[in-house]
Order: C-alpha cells, then structure tokens, then sequence
C-alpha cells in the first residue's frame, strides 16, 4: 500500500549508493534534514541520518522506531555538503554521513557537550567555623580550597580530594559548582605589519561575508600566520567563529599555543584526540561555545554555529588529502564550504 503522509528520506552507514525511505516514528513530530533516526534495516536497528522529507511514497513502508534528536545534529548547510561531497567524490551518501559524524554521534550517543566544571568556594571562614564545628576533614578541605580559589572537576581525582567531601560542602552552601566557558578576548598584536602583510588583511577582511578564495604566498616565517591572526580578530570582533587547518598533528600543539596567547582560548581536533574529546568538541563549535577551532584534514567537516573564516595553512601538503574511504581533498571541501556559507578561504 502506498503511503501518502510524509515520507523521510534517510541515509544509513552502508556502503550503498542510495538512500531509504521510511514512515515518520508514530510517537512524535516528523524529524527534519540533519537528525539522527533509528530504523529497521534487515534484522537489526541501525542510526541514520534524515536528509530529506518527501510528500509521499507509492510504496509500502517501515516506520522509522526513534528520532535520536529534537532538533539537526547536522546543520543544514552540512546536509547540504554530505550529498555534494557524494557527488563530486562519487561515494555513498550512508558512508559520507559516516565520515562527518564522531563514532559516538554514528550509534545514537546523547548530543550533549560535556561542561568543564569548577568547584569554587562561596562561603566565608567565620560561616563555615560554625557548620563545620564537628567536621574536621571537611573543614581542612573548605580552607584548601579557599587557598586554592577554585578547582577544576577534572583535576579532582589529581589532587586527592574526596568528592563526598566536596557534595557536603555543596550541600552547606560553602561551595557551588561553576560552568566553565572557554574565555576568548582580542588584543593588539605586539608586532607591526609589514606592508605586504597589510594589504593581505585588508583585502581579505573586504571579503568577509563572501565566499572567495586568497592564496598567501611565502616562505616558512615569512609572516603569514600573522596575516591568519589579524583577520581571525576581524571575525571575532564580529561574533563568529574561525577554522584553522593544519596538515599534520605535529603542528597542532605550537598553533594553538600562539592562537591561544593571542585570543585567550582555541580549541582543537585531530585523530590523537579520543572519541568522546572529538564528540565534546564537535558539539562545542556546533552550538558556538568554541569560537576558534584548529584541526587537522577531518575538521573541515565540523558543523558551527557561525563561522566567519576558513585557513588552510600550507594547503599543498598532501596530508590534507584523504587517501581511504571517502578519499576527499580537504583544501577542495574548505573552498566548497567557503562557498555555501560565503565565508571568505
């Protein structure tokens, strides 16, 4: 029996050159392009992606079992390069979903970024003197951590603190748990351009908001990260967010550490990394939290919330070429991409 309500199109992790079309899951709103569905396929329940959403189907259908997401993990302009990248690189469109979504997002991990905590104290030492009259560890712990000014979740297990300790200290009041947002700020830079330097900047910030492509020629320590540097600043200053790519891990470490001295903060990613690392990030510069992202050949599939600006430094080495699988050229993607969101490369 043909199906005449809504029908989703969706892409599943096979390497099969088409897509399957499914009735919408009965317990909620039809799910748009970009949301991750579990659905029946053969005798087990796979995760694939909704692409499309057609009027009708003259076929009978299965019914998709679960929307994974209330809103697209895969933001539309995304969606829209997964069936690009099918085309051009002629590759299934289920393995190209494959390759844009972290391992954790492929079996239906929750789409949630992992807040970077602190424990800070709130309370003053004549306040805790008389809730912690008959707590002797906890009060040696309260004082520490006054000392301390606050504590990084992360490091707690490091510093030999008791968590119990700490959840008593919350529950008096003494101690609050902080969400910790990546702080990113611009200042002027120390060195002044040269002319040829100035030209480079100018011309590219005329072309932000447009999707054009610069080549910056010169030798290593000519000055072109300095270039990168300024118009990234541009783009702050505007509220978007910035990609770098470098073509090796190697490089990765002593780039974010000239960006992160320059704008207080910069995320990265790279294979190095482990999956929930590339999950939290991945979601962080989806949802605009991470503002500058410095990442090897994959990164150029990372979905923002807004970027201003794709870099592609040293982009004839041949690390940003992808040599299994889908074997895409990640400078190629970045102009294509620059393109769609006419954001200057």
């Amino acid at each position: 029996m043909a199906s005449s309500a809504p029908v989703i199109r969706v892409a599943l992790p096979r390497p099969l050159r088409r897509t399957f079309d499914y009735a919408p899951p009965q317990d909620g709103a039809i799910p748009e392009p970009g949301v991750r569905v579990r659905v029946p396929f053969g005798r087990s329940n796979v995760v694939g992606l909704v692409v499309d959403i057609l009027d009708s189907s003259p076929h009978e259908l299965k019914t998709a079992t679960q929307a994974i997401d209330d809103t697209p993990l895969l933001p539309a302009d995304l969606v829209e390069l997964a069936r690009w990248l099918a085309r051009y690189y002629h590759h299934p469109i289920g393995d190209v979903v494959k390759t844009l979504m972290p391992v954790s997002a492929r079996r239906g991990a929750r789409a949630a970024p992992i807040d970077a905590i602190a424990w800070t104290p709130t309370g003053n030492r004549d306040e805790a003197d008389g809730l912690l009259c008959r707590a002797p560890k906890q009060r040696v712990l309260f004082e520490r951590l006054c000392g301390l000014g606050a504590v990084a979740d992360a490091d707690v297990a490091a510093l030999g603190i008791n968590r119990q300790a700490l959840k008593a200290l919350l529950a008096k009041g003494l101690l609050e748990r902080k969400v910790l947002l990546p702080s990113y700020s611009t200042r002027a830079s120390d060195i002044d351009p040269t002319r040829a330097q100035s030209e480079a900047v100018v011309a590219i910030a005329r072309s932000l908001g447009r999707g054009t492509a610069h080549v910056l020629e010169g030798v290593t320590g000519s000055g072109k990260t300095e270039v990168y540097l300024r118009v990234i600043d541009e783009v702050l200053r505007s509220g978007r967010q910035a990609l770098v790519l470098v073509p090796e891990i190697a490089l990765t470490p002593q780039t974010t550490a000239r960006f992160v001295e320059r704008f207080g903060a910069a995320a990265t990613l790279h294979s190095g990394m482990t999956d929930p690392q590339r999950f939290d990030t991945w979601l962080k510069c989806r949802n605009g939290m991470h503002k500058v992202l410095i990442g090897t050949r994959s990164a150029v599939l990372t979905p923002f919330a807004d970027l201003g600006v794709i870099v592609v430094d040293e982009e004839h080495d041949g690390s940003f070429k992808q040599q299994e699988g889908l074997r895409y050229s990640a400078r190629d993607v970045a102009v294509k991409r620059g393109q769609m969101l006419s954001v200057p490369v």
